[in-house]
């Protein structure tokens, strides 16, 4: 199971920022927003929850912190907490549940979206962006891996998807989105 919400949209920060500035409405358009990673990204909130991930992958979706606007909770493996009777593998399923702003949405999908990211986390994020996509495609269109935005792949060995026609397509989308409206 794997549930992806919005809990907090756009249009009701848009209007939050615009009482906060003691303006009728603030001016930035959603585009201007997600185009220029403006801090009120931090705001925009969204719920996952999912029982599809193993130990391993909720550790590694843990890792992301506060300062992103990622917050988390997953089931203990502990028999003593667990009516399982027996330690829980790290292979199998728990239940995750996690509360992300829209900044955080981005900078994690820089990361889990990259092809030398763990596949089991990488499968399981791309749903996610799928689903955020029919929710919400101004914010999947920014949802894409690290070397689209930069252009050139930073890790170590690199996997050499930057160099294919696909990510150029990818990029060169990405780069038109900017330029649109």
């Amino acid at each position: 199971m794997l549930k992806v919400e919005r809990v907090l949209n756009f249009e009701t920060i848009q209007k939050a920022a615009g009482v906060s500035l003691g303006k009728r409405q603030s001016k930035i358009t959603e585009h201007e927003a997600y185009q220029q990673e403006h801090s009120i990204l931090q705001f925009g909130e969204w719920l996952i929850q999912s029982n599809e991930l193993c130990r391993a992958g909720c550790l590694q979706m843990k890792t992301y912190n506060k300062r992103d606007g990622f917050y988390s909770l997953m089931q203990t493996s502990r028999p003593d907490r667990t009516e399982r009777g027996h330690m829980m593998d790290r292979n199998e399923p728990l239940w995750f549940i996690a509360k992300l702003s829209d900044a955080a949405m981005i900078h994690i999908s820089k990361q889990r979206l990259c092809q030398t990211a763990e596949e089991a986390t990488s499968i399981w994020w791309i749903r996610v962006h799928a689903r955020v996509k029919a929710i919400e495609p101004e914010l999947a269109a920014r949802m894409v891996p690290e070397c689209i935005t930069r252009g050139f792949c930073k890790e170590p060995v690199c996997c050499g998807y930057i160099n294919t026609f696909d990510a150029k397509i990818i990029r060169d989308n990405y780069i038109k989105s900017w330029r649109r409206r």
